[in-house]
């Protein structure tokens, strides 16, 4: 397994229609995410996830509070990743949703679904849906038990 030494910043968007969350899923994947993206080294957050969901959906975005953040540490492909997801409500028009991106697709699903529904990170799913119901800031730390590591 190769390490990748350094720790990605994501923006993620929460974009409500009514009670419904847009979701975003790589085509022929089991499992979705929010829209959003990579943070690039100097650029703010904000910016950041504008630009992703202009470059995602095609469509201007509107930043709005600032929710919560999940730390997240996982594999792929063999290689292992350390993230932080910065997590903000954004408003945005959610009546024509063509992705800009031809590996993804985006659907609005309702919120009290969200529960069956394979969001990933995980941990960011389980914040959501306590989120969802008291609207309060959530912060997520690594799984690691940090006595182990000492």
């Amino acid at each position: 397994m190769t390490h990748n030494p350094s720790i990605e910043i994501v923006a993620r968007a929460v974009i409500l229609s009514g009670n419904q969350l847009l979701v975003c899923q790589v085509k022929d994947a089991d499992w979705c995410f929010l829209p959003g993206g990579h943070v690039d080294f100097g650029e703010p957050t904000e910016t950041a996830l504008v630009r992703e969901v202009r470059e995602e959906l095609g469509i201007p975005a509107v930043i709005g509070p600032f929710l919560g953040a999940v730390e997240n540490v996982y594999d792929e492909n063999g290689e292992k990743h350390h993230e932080i997801n910065l997590v903000f409500s954004v408003q945005a028009d959610t009546t024509q949703l063509t992705s800009q991106e031809g590996h993804i697709q985006f659907s609005l699903i309702d919120v009290g679904k969200l529960p069956d529904l394979k969001l990933l990170p995980a941990q960011l799913k389980r914040s959501l849906i306590s989120w969802f119901s008291d609207q309060k800031p959530f912060w997520v730390g690594g799984t690691a038990n940090v006595t182990e590591q000492l």
